[in-house]
């Protein structure tokens, strides 16, 4: 006899074979949904013709009016507030996605279209209604930033966004085109902002570019004396181009002055650097030896040892049939042998002599 309005319910009539609503409906149930106070009667027959009526009153219990105010599409990641009227006679309570508020008004920031509900319960009769609706995400903005992954260091890199003239363009350069040209000398992230006045949605996306970096090197010596050959090993790319056409990443020469070489390196992505190496070249001591080259025997004779070279040092050897010595000493050297011989035949003592400069030829 009591129902909340605009809550369904069943009215059943028992005890005839057949029965007359005065609404019109036939049969022993109606299902009904009412908003006012009514009274309903029914009219049944048995088998035998025999006639009875009955009714009832219904009185109809107010419940909550109201609906969900709040947008329907929002940007994505915005924080928007769906709201119902606030009834200190009302109790809420929201689904699950809206964090089960029991306020009349939820903050709600979807990662995706969601569908909103929300119970609201009349306190004095206990009755209560449900609304919903749906929000739907507005993806214009989902756009990517076109562009090379990696360029060569200082080189110049087109990053682009697809054109809308609608829309508002901010990079992270400053730039307020669609379009910007970079630079980058070491691995950067640029980032774009774009902004869709007319609907208020801005969407943020980034891109690294890698500067790739060609380290060129030359090995081999940094000194060496003259006359001596050497290699030289290119390194820190793909592809080599010597200054005298070589490409090769070994090259052999042979250095008599102090010499500059330069290299061209390029790697897998096509970037190049230049290097340059100086070998400097020593000079190999002069050795000049004065003195006698045939005595009698049991005289001595000196041999005066002197080179072009500063601080060089001098070394000495001699064997033969009158005798053996060895020796060392400064620039300027002397060597004194008192040679014997007792035969009646020339006898020979060969010296060899060396001079050495501080850097190491001689």
């Amino acid at each position: 006899t009591e129902v909340c309005a605009g809550e369904p319910f069943t009215l059943t009539a028992s005890g005839a074979s057949s029965y007359a609503w005065h609404d019109g409906e036939m049969g022993p149930s109606i299902n009904l949904s009412l908003d006012q106070d009514m009274t309903y009667s029914v009219t049944a027959k048995n088998a035998d013709g025999c006639t009875t009526e009955e009714s009832i009153d219904i009185t109809v219990k107010p419940s909550p009016s109201f609906e969900i105010n709040g947008p329907a599409e929002i940007c994505p990641g915005q924080v928007v507030q769906l709201k119902v009227p606030l009834n200190q006679n009302w109790s809420y309570k929201w689904s699950q996605s809206a964090m089960g508020s029991i306020l009349s008004t939820v903050n709600i920031a979807p990662e995706q279209n969601t569908r909103y509900s929300v119970t609201v319960t009349d306190k004095r009769s206990n009755c209560s209604a449900e609304d919903s609706q749906e929000v739907l995400i507005n993806n214009t903005l989902a756009f990517s930033i076109e562009g090379p992954d990696a360029v060569c260091s200082g080189s110049p890199a087109i990053l682009s966004i697809v054109q809308n003239d609608d829309y508002e363009y901010k990079w992270s350069t400053g730039s307020n085109e669609n379009e910007v040209t970079v630079s980058p000398t070491s691995s950067t992230v640029y980032s774009a902002t774009v902004t869709d006045p007319t609907r208020g949605c801005t969407g943020i996306q980034s891109k690294e570019v890698k500067a790739n970096r060609v380290i060129p090197k030359i090995h081999g010596p940094s000194f060496v004396c003259a006359g001596t050959t050497i290699d030289l090993r290119a390194g820190g790319g793909v592809s080599y181009q010597w200054e005298d056409g070589q490409t090769d990443d070994t090259i052999t020469v042979t250095l008599t002055k102090t010499t500059d070489f330069r290299l061209t390196v390029t790697d897998a992505l096509d970037c190049t650097a230049d290097v340059q190496k100086r070998i400097e070249v020593y000079p190999t001591p002069t050795l000049e030896v004065d003195g006698n080259t045939e005595i009698c025997s049991n005289q001595s004779t000196d041999l005066f040892l002197d080179t072009d070279v500063r601080d060089a040092t001098i070394t000495w050897t001699a064997d033969g049939n009158l005798g053996s010595t060895s020796g060392s000493g400064p620039n300027g050297s002397m060597i004194t042998d008192l040679l014997v011989n007792n035969t009646m035949e020339k006898q020979t003592t060969t010296y060899v002599i060396k001079a050495e400069a501080p850097n190491g030829c001689g």
